[in-house]
């Protein structure tokens, strides 16, 4: 027999099912970070093992292994990341759109303008077509500062200077991002753990207002 959930109950378990996927994100990165540390610790380790004169050139020696547990590793694993998580909310909130056309015999079908991005579609979309209360305040100009982010990892390798004006203020206007000193995107674990939480929350809200 099969069983028909609500569109309600099939919104919140969508929402469920992103929230438990940002979670198993942040899983992976302090368990990748969690590596780093220990090689750094080892390497720490060899050279204090060392004559002191012979510190330094150890750490010469192996400066492309330093940087990378140290710098380049880190790094590199949340850019990663926060493309992916990009991709769970847009991926997801087009999903709550499609739930939310199906309790809607009026709506139109849930489509991406030219020029437009697909979560400035699915905000479209859900305020205009299906009428439904979500937020427009701070948390969503947070996401939306995270798309030019994103934007500027996949099209330009993180090189902010290559990006746009309104990717450089999205960069200046979020904490936890910078432009390190060579100008390419850096990130502290904080910028993650705020956009996982910022992209949970909203996409729970939006389910919560599908009827």
């Amino acid at each position: 027999m099969a069983f028909k959930y609500s569109r309600r109950k099939t919104s919140i378990v969508l929402a469920r099912l992103i929230e438990m996927q940002i979670a198993r994100f942040r899983e992976y990165r302090k368990l990748v970070d969690g590596g780093f540390r220990d090689e750094l610790r080892r390497m720490k380790k060899v050279a204090k093992g060392l004559p002191a004169d012979d510190q330094h050139e150890y750490f010469d020696w192996h400066y492309d292994q330093l940087s990378l547990a140290r710098d380049e590793g880190p790094q590199i694993h949340r850019a990663a990341l926060v493309i992916a998580m990009y991709s769970v909310f847009e991926r997801g909130l087009i999903q709550l759109c499609r739930v939310a056309t199906n309790q809607s015999i009026t709506a139109r079908a849930f489509e991406k303008q030219a020029n437009e991005s697909y979560i400035s579609a699915a905000r479209r979309y859900l305020k205009k077509d299906l009428r439904l209360r979500v937020l427009d305040g701070e948390e969503w100009r947070r996401l939306d500062r995270l798309r030019l982010i994103r934007n500027c990892l996949v099209h330009d390798m993180g090189n902010v200077a290559k990006s746009s004006k309104a990717t450089q203020r999205a960069v200046g206007n979020t904490a936890g991002v910078s432009s390190g000193n060579q100008g390419y995107l850096q990130f502290d674990v904080s910028a993650l753990e705020n956009f996982g939480k910022d992209i949970a929350t909203y996409c729970k809200r939006v389910a919560d207002a599908i009827p």
